[in-house]
């Protein structure tokens, strides 16, 4: 086991500095260190709270700051990137302090299929809602491992459509190798109750 010793300092200076002094277990993989920390800030103090609440604010910011870079062309600076987590630490701050009782964290993770389900998750969205839209999906099996995925653009349709869109690729291209069962994934709540029949398309 490692010690990871950490401080937290609040922008304003009223108060005094903290350590984190979150213990986790050696590793090389970044998501597991992540997890672990989250998992491993135990109590009901702000401060703890704000510790589960820090590592999905830092995910968040990197990957808002990967998708403007890849598709805005928009370099975001270490600087700008610790101002932004600040910020969402803040807010989370203030959320804690207002609603304590009603704000909780919860650890989520992805799940792999039991033999001899593959698992196909999918994605979509639009810039605009409606806007240009695009989808994505992979294929996983049981032992985890990456068996096919697609990135599509759908032009200019909405949210919901590009979910769908992303939903028929992906199933299409889990037919193609023949896969004999499936477990399918998706965020959209809308599009899950169309596709069971519960209700109609928008």
């Amino acid at each position: 086991m490692s010690s990871l010793v950490a401080t937290w300092q609040p922008q304003s200076g009223g108060l005094p500095k903290r350590q984190l002094n979150l213990v986790l277990a050696p590793m090389d993989d970044v998501p597991m260190k992540l997890q672990s920390w989250w998992m491993h800030s135990f109590g009901n103090s702000t401060l703890a709270a704000l510790t589960r609440l820090l590592p999905p604010f830092i995910c968040w910011e990197l990957w808002k700051a990967r998708n403007k870079a890849c598709f805005e062309d928009v370099v975001a600076t270490s600087t700008s990137l610790l101002q932004q987590i600040t910020m969402q630490l803040h807010t989370g701050l203030v959320l804690l302090l207002v609603y304590p009782s009603k704000r909780r964290a919860i650890a989520l993770s992805w799940s792999y299929p039991i033999r001899p389900y593959v698992k196909l998750n999918i994605d979509g969205s639009s810039l605009g809602n409606p806007g240009d839209s695009g989808g994505g999906g992979l294929i996983r099996d049981d032992s985890r491992r990456f068996l096919c995925g697609f990135s599509s653009y759908y032009r200019w349709h909405t949210n919901t459509h590009a979910e769908a869109s992303a939903l028929l690729e992906g199933i299409q291209l889990y037919l193609l190798p023949g896969y004999a069962h499936a477990m399918v994934e998706l965020d959209s709540l809308t599009l899950l109750n169309v596709v069971q029949g519960w209700s109609k398309f928008p």
